[in-house]
């Protein structure tokens, strides 16, 4: 009977247990849910500015982030930017780069050299020739495809850019010109490239020539097209060999005419500069300050006086308590000779975080005017999606702020996405709106932890929990202790 009186209080107990410990972990589990991070309002950023829309009604814009937001934003990667409806609720943005591709391109005249082939007597017979111009000029080929240059019906050709010069752009095409044909003419050309008149590359092979007529109707065919994938200084080359052969044993035309087009695509980037305001120090050294740390991408720093040499040491803090750090020991410079002025070179920072320079000459001194200094930063575009309702406020300066970027091929449509320097650009009026104040620069003051409650009843839980535990445990002692008698 007590065995059994056992097994049945023993079976009470681990239930009673499982039960305890299955609300402990579903209260600790509870007590540790994360707080949903708060969404921004206007009241948490230190400015605003009203936006002004170009291009009617668009379901996105594109701005250029001004150098206001910068120097009083409270992050240096403007984290804390946002664009706000109407009705006060954020829309989607985006921060890329603010820069433009074009294509440049130049109209390149070659100097034509007609020559004479002649093939090279020794060992290397089939991969050697000779071809000399009337002008004197003589060339010797070393090519696996020597042996071309000598097929039959075959014309011959040496340009050379009229300046003499290697091109400015990498050549994309060749345009030809000959005298009119009495009858249809077709030709193969074969284009190939140089830089020193001995060692010669083919860069287009067998490319159709035309001169058709039939009727009123005319076909020409004069363009040789370098394809992309000859690199881009190998389309420099300052020598061009020009090979056309006539279909079918047919005389080739007579080349009068040559010119090149070189292409290009630039990429150019607008940037805004900051300039730091200076204080002299005891000691002589001079210290350049910022409003706030800027991600820089370049530094100027230039003197005022002429023809003089000035050796510096630079060194940098991302903050005004932070410690000294060795930027560079640098030149600087400004000359005159002739009329033609030159300065020492921007360093190179590739967005080096910088709110404070020091500057000290070396062996020299600056006098009473000490060097200028501008921090040079890549600008940024802000493209956002115009929901809601105009119209739309930029916000920034809180601290507290989380990064919300999204990447612009998320937020654009394919084909915006191609067309995007198309977009309609919005401007950032010149009236500044106070809202939360220069407070919001600065990180909050600490919280008291959210929902305390949850801490005094997880210890409550936990205190009951060991109390119901000894009471079991007692009580099963009790009942064990007759049993064992």
């Amino acid at each position: 009977m007590n065995s059994g009186n056992y097994a049945i209080n023993y079976r009470r107990w681990r239930c009673g247990m499982m039960i305890l410990t299955a609300f402990l972990a579903s209260v600790t589990t509870f007590s540790r849910a994360e707080t949903p991070a708060q969404t921004l309002t206007l009241n948490d950023f230190n400015q605003a500015a009203e936006l002004v829309l170009q291009g009617g009604n668009a379901p996105f814009y594109r701005l250029t982030v001004p150098e206001n937001v910068y120097l009083n934003s409270a992050r240096p990667d403007l984290r804390d930017i946002r664009v706000f409806d109407n009705t006060g609720h954020s829309v989607p943005v985006a921060l890329t780069s603010a820069k433009q591709t074009t294509d440049e391109t130049i109209r390149v005249r070659f100097i034509i050299y007609p020559l004479s082939q002649t093939r090279a007597q020794g060992n290397d017979d089939d991969r050697k020739i000779r071809l000399k111009a009337d002008n004197g000029t003589e060339l010797t080929i070393y090519n696996d495809n020597a042996g071309a240059l000598l097929r039959p019906a075959t014309a011959t050709y040496l340009l050379v850019p009229d300046n003499h010069q290697p091109l400015a752009l990498p050549l994309r095409e060749v345009s030809l010109a000959w005298p009119a044909q009495t009858g249809n003419m077709q030709a193969k050309a074969t284009l190939y490239r140089s830089d020193d008149k001995q060692n010669w590359s083919p860069v287009a092979r067998d490319i159709p020539l035309m001169d058709l007529t039939s009727g009123t109707d005319t076909l020409l065919a004069q363009q040789i097209i370098v394809p992309s994938s000859v690199s881009a200084s190998e389309r420099k080359a300052p020598y061009w060999l020009l090979s056309v052969t006539g279909d079918n044993g047919q005389t080739p035309p007579v080349i009068t005419k040559a010119e090149g087009t070189g292409l290009q695509t630039v990429e150019r980037r607008d940037v805004n500069r900051f300039v730091f305001e200076h204080s002299a120090e005891p000691d002589g050294a001079v210290i350049y300050s910022l409003p706030n740390s800027q991600y820089l991408n370049q530094l100027n720093i230039s003197i005022a006086q002429e023809n003089t040499v000035l050796p510096v040491r630079i060194e940098y803090r991302t903050e005004t308590d932070g410690k000294w750090l060795p930027l560079a020991n640098q030149v600087l410079f400004s000359l005159e000779d002739n009329g033609a002025e030159s300065h020492n070179a921007n360093i190179i920072l590739n967005n080096q975080p910088v709110r404070q320079l020091r500057l000290t000459a070396i062996n020299s001194s600056w006098r009473d005017q000490p060097p200028k200094v501008t921090g040079i930063k890549y600008a940024q575009y802000l493209t956002f999606n115009a929901q809601g309702t105009a119209p739309y406020l930029l916000a920034w300066g809180a601290y507290n702020a989380e990064p919300v970027f999204m990447p612009l091929s998320q937020m654009l449509p394919e084909n915006t996405l191609k067309n995007q320097a198309e977009l309609p650009s919005a401007t950032v009026s010149e009236q500044l709106r106070t809202l939360g104040g220069e407070e919001k620069l600065r990180p909050a003051p600490p919280a008291a932890p959210p929902f305390a409650w949850k801490t005094w009843l997880l210890w409550g839980v936990l205190i009951a929990g060991v109390a119901v535990l000894g009471l079991f445990a007692v009580r099963l002692l009790k009942e064990i202790k007759p049993s064992q008698r």
